[in-house]
């Protein structure tokens, strides 16, 4: 029972390492933790910061400003701006006004413009305000869209032909910018370009000097949910082997305690302990007590009677007859006048062998002891204690 509950305890430490280990390796090479986000950055610059609560009543004057889609359609995509003059969110009001929302920063002077977005409009006749536009009504304007990867070509289509009418392709920048690259580019006219960029790259200057835009939607190798579901599962199939393991630690140190009743019986001048195939289950554990209690031998009887040490005892395998009767007329032989006896009180010897046998006390230890055993020992002392195992 013992090596069975140590290979148990090894098997159980391996499996904890080994979920650990694959944990932790399938964390690192297989789930990216970043939240999926849109970024646009640009080197250099600060922005203020308006929310859509906020009213702009000035005309807007050499300034610079980043329009940021936060409509459900861009759930899961969080946008990080940085060198805009100003910073301001729409479509947290369940719509997603793109279109007037630039429109509005167009008609407040606004010559440079990001919109961070999936260009889905809500509802979708908002984009008819774009129509009401005359052609060629901006100067001297940059527009950028910075889109997602999964944005609707229709979508992106509609986008590039309406702003393509309503833009002065002279002197206004219009492109269309998906994970750093330029996607779509109808003109780059603007007047503060810087000299000699080319159109698939996004370099641009600014009063303040030269900076660079870009941006990148940044997708979960596995989605986040599934990730903390999969940390979960881990834990509590980690959580469950280690319970089990400090039950089985638990309950094998708890098996090396001696027993008190135990101790009681081992306190005797004499320890009989049978080593007859029946009480197999106990044996082992009767020999481990002794050697506690520091028992140094014991009488063994089986075949036959046998004084013998407790090292020597635990070597020889249970089987044979039951020679108890013999086994207490030689513990009488020596002088013992209180006896424990560890057996099933099967014995299946001569009960001559034990004829005016008498010991002051008889321990009966065991684990199933009747009346019937009782009886039986109680004829060879003047009382018996019984010691359940």
């Amino acid at each position: 029972m013992k090596e069975v509950k140590k290979v148990a305890v090894v098997i159980l430490s391996l499996a904890i390492i080994a979920i650990i280990g694959a944990s932790t390796w399938y964390c690192l090479t297989k789930v990216d933790t970043t939240p999926s986000t849109i970024s646009v950055e640009y080197n250099g610059g600060s922005a203020s910061y308006v929310t859509q609560e906020q009213e702009e009543t000035e005309e807007v004057e050499s300034t610079s400003i980043a329009l940021i889609d936060r409509s459900g359609s861009m759930d899961g995509l969080i946008p990080a701006v940085a060198g805009y003059d100003k910073i301001k969110e729409f479509g947290l009001d369940d719509t997603s006004p793109i279109v007037t929302s630039v429109i509005e920063q167009l008609k407040m002077y606004q010559t440079r413009i990001g919109v961070v977005s999936d260009l889905e409009s809500y509802p979708s006749d908002e984009f008819d305000f774009v129509t009401t536009v005359p052609t060629d009504y901006y100067n001297d304007v940059e527009l950028i869209f910075f889109v997602p990867m999964n944005v609707n070509d229709e979508w992106l289509d509609l986008y590039e032909y309406e702003f393509t009418r309503i833009l002065e392709p002279s002197t206004c920048t219009l492109k269309f910018v998906q994970n750093g690259k330029v996607i779509f580019c109808p003109f780059d006219n603007f007047k503060n370009k810087t000299e000699g960029s080319k159109a698939g790259e996004a370099t641009f200057s600014t009063t303040d000097g030269e900076f660079s835009v870009r941006a990148v939607e940044n997708k979960d190798n596995v989605p986040m949910m599934a990730f903390v579901i999969l940390a979960a599962l881990f834990g509590i199939v980690a959580l469950g082997l280690i319970i089990a393991l400090i039950c089985l630690v638990g309950n094998s140190e708890k098996e090396t305690d001696t027993p008190e009743g135990i101790k009681r019986a081992l306190t005797a001048d004499g320890v009989a302990l049978d080593g007859s195939g029946s009480v197999e289950t106990i044996y082992q554990d009767f020999i481990a007590w002794c050697k506690n209690e520091n028992i140094k031998s014991v009488y063994r009887f089986a075949e036959e009677v046998q004084k013998i040490s407790i090292t020597d005892a635990e070597s020889r395998p249970a089987g044979g007859k039951t020679c108890g009767f013999e086994a207490l007329r030689k513990m009488a032989d020596d002088g013992c006048k209180v006896i424990s006896v560890v057996s099933d009180f099967k014995f299946n010897d001569e009960q001559s062998n034990a004829e005016n046998v008498s010991f002051d006390k008889i321990y009966l230890v065991g684990r199933d002891i009747g009346k019937t055993e009782i009886d039986l020992m109680t004829q060879y002392a003047a009382s018996v204690e019984i010691v359940r195992i």
